[in-house]
């Protein structure tokens, strides 16, 4: 009902038998509900986007009846501007009280471990760059100064290549914070990248790459074959970690490495030539239901996850201080390149994606190719070895595409008109 509300009206108010009498000034969009209860509390109406709003505002007589005005005034004007006032309090509110610790913890909960695979290297950063600067800070007081000044600080201890890394992170934390309604500005924002990064292009020399094969040897039976195998096949140590018996064929020819572990998200057949195949036949014997080719000593039915501090020992061992692990399969590439392997074949051995329509209508598998590009680099390899006794290689690779290639492609035409590959 309507009537003219005065804080004498108010309080004289008697409560219902049951339920609550609504009472609405008429001078004014300001409402008083009256509970049986004996409690009176203010409310107002107001219309955003078309949609019909009430909000509570305060009890009385703890909020008299002029505040209350006064807060209804200030809402309906808002509404009449198309703002809602009581949603932005409420969102500022939300936000002011989320601490940085708790943003990045929701972060690497819902996204970076569900979704990462290398998720632990930003729980590291986070716990070791982060969080020591920022963990007590509301999100929304972190601004662009206070990463200028955390960026600048990594860079000052000598470490211009983490502190990308780093910024990198800042800005990806707060993108999906704000993809999550939790903030509205990401500090990262206008600030580049203080340290230019240089692709590397390091490849191991023939004499390096007969010290790391020795270090090897000293890693244990399985990281060293991971080290081993990388080099051979040119696959990458993740998806090599990852690797199950169950996922090389009958009779170990061929091994599928299953989309869910290859970093593009593209399943990929990878021959194992005869040494791949001595090296894993090798490994200690294979315990009963056995998952992992390569499984985790400390964590059961697990597979061996790290492996730095073992590269860390190769370092040591062969004295190569400039050796990473990548280098070995950017070794593996180019030595194949090298012996006359095209570059759309070792595109397929390395399992890269092509852009535009191309991949969309080349479905050959390449399967021919990419075992006599695995079997060149072998030789290549055992080569380098033992010069003794290894076979030669760079005639071998020619002679295979002189003889072969002409019918490769034309096998290849004759399947794309007739629709296979459709």
């Amino acid at each position: 009902m309507k009537k003219k509300l005065t804080d004498r009206i108010v309080k004289a108010l008697k409560p219902p038998q049951e339920g609550k009498d609504q009472y609405w000034d008429k001078d004014a969009e300001l409402g008083l509900n009256v509970y049986s209860s004996g409690k009176k509390s203010w409310i107002v109406m107001y219309r955003v986007g078309g949609k019909q709003k009430s909000k509570k505002l305060g009890v009385y007589p703890t909020m008299k009846m002029a505040e209350a005005k006064r807060e209804a005034r200030d809402i309906l004007n808002s509404a009449q501007k198309g703002l809602d006032l009581v949603y932005e309090r409420k969102k500022t509110k939300r936000l002011d009280g989320k601490t940085f610790k708790a943003i990045s913890n929701e972060y690497l909960e819902k996204h970076a471990k569900p979704k990462k695979r290398q998720w632990k290297a930003d729980e590291r950063l986070i716990k070791k760059e982060l969080l020591p600067a920022w963990g007590r800070l509301r999100a929304t007081d972190i601004k662009k100064r206070d990463v200028i000044a955390l960026l600048d600080g990594v860079v000052s201890r000598g470490a211009p290549i983490q502190a990308n890394r780093i910024h990198s992170l800042i800005s990806v934390i707060f993108n999906w914070a704000i993809s999550r309604d939790m903030l509205e500005v990401n500090p990262c924002h206008g600030i580049k990248k203080l340290s230019k990064e240089n692709e590397r292009e390091r490849v191991l020399t023939e004499e390096e790459i007969r010290s790391v094969w020795i270090a090897f040897d000293e890693q244990g039976a399985h990281v060293g074959a991971i080290f081993k195998l990388m080099l051979l096949l040119a696959q990458r140590r993740w998806e090599i970690s990852h690797m199950r018996f169950r996922d090389i064929d009958e009779k170990g020819k061929w091994w599928t490495i299953p989309g869910e572990f290859v970093k593009n998200g593209h399943f990929h057949r990878v021959p194992l030539c005869v040494t791949a195949k001595e090296i894993i036949s090798s490994l200690p014997e294979k315990k009963k239901d056995q998952v992992w080719v390569f499984p985790s000593p400390t964590r059961e039915n697990q597979h061996i996850a790290n492996v730095q501090k073992a590269a860390q020992r190769v370092k040591e061992l062969s004295g190569i201080q400039d050796f990473w692990l990548h280098d070995l399969r950017r070794t593996a590439t180019s030595h194949m390149a090298s012996a006359g392997i095209p570059g759309p074949v070792l595109s397929k051995v390395l399992n890269h994606v092509e852009a535009g329509v191309t991949r969309l209508y080349d479905r050959y598998s390449y399967d021919l190719e990419k075992m006599n590009a695995l079997e060149t680099w072998e030789n290549k390899l055992l080569t380098i070895l033992d010069p003794i006794h290894a076979p030669k290689t760079n005639e071998e690779a020619w002679a295979f595409w002189l003889k072969n290639g002409v019918r490769i492609m034309e096998n290849y035409a004759k399947e794309m008109q007739d629709g296979k590959y459709q």
